[in-house]
């Protein structure tokens, strides 16, 4: 029995060695912008812009929150408000109407992400995302900084804009 769980607690010990390495031997991206990025990030606005005409895709109060470590990997969560619960209380079981509200109205993905410090620009690298599509295809986004916040400029948009504007403020 000792044996066992001397075995069992290396196996632990060596997966949590190889896991810690994979995860700080990411992207690790360095410069003063990428300092800067560090840290949480509570979603203020998106706004999609189409020749003169400006939506907010997510509503008036959209909700995210995202996270960038200091080894080049991040995290991101948005979702637009009051989007319905499925009537049969379970996630595989939703409507057409309930899926199509939920892929309409929610985005997550994770992975690693560099930064660009001459063009200021956030190189966001998806290892899986509820938008497929960006599944290993980079992502670009041009930064600003105000205060607590960072302003994204998307100009390849996913939703049929031709830029997006999205503001983040630090997390408290």
């Amino acid at each position: 029995m000792k044996n066992t769980r001397l075995i069992s607690w290396t196996a632990v010990g060596i997966c949590l060695l190889l896991g810690t390495q994979a995860w700080s031997q990411a992207a690790n991206p360095q410069g003063a912008t990428s300092a800067k990025l560090v840290g949480t990030w509570v979603l203020v606005s998106e706004t999609a812009h189409q020749g003169d005409k400006t939506t907010q895709p997510l509503g008036p109060d959209p909700q995210g929150m995202m996270m960038f470590d200091r080894g080049g990997r991040f995290i991101m969560f948005i979702a637009r408000p009051g989007i319905p619960k499925f009537a049969a209380g379970k996630r595989d079981a939703g409507t057409a109407e309930e899926n199509h509200a939920v892929l309409a109205g929610v985005l997550a993905f994770f992975g690693t992400y560099s930064v660009n410090e001459v063009d200021q620009v956030l190189i966001l690298h998806p290892e899986a995302s509820t938008f497929p599509n960006w599944n290993g295809a980079d992502q670009k986004r041009y930064l600003k900084f105000a205060g607590d916040q960072q302003i994204w400029t998307n100009r390849t948009p996913a939703i049929g804009a031709e830029v997006v504007e999205v503001v983040w403020k630090r997390a408290q």
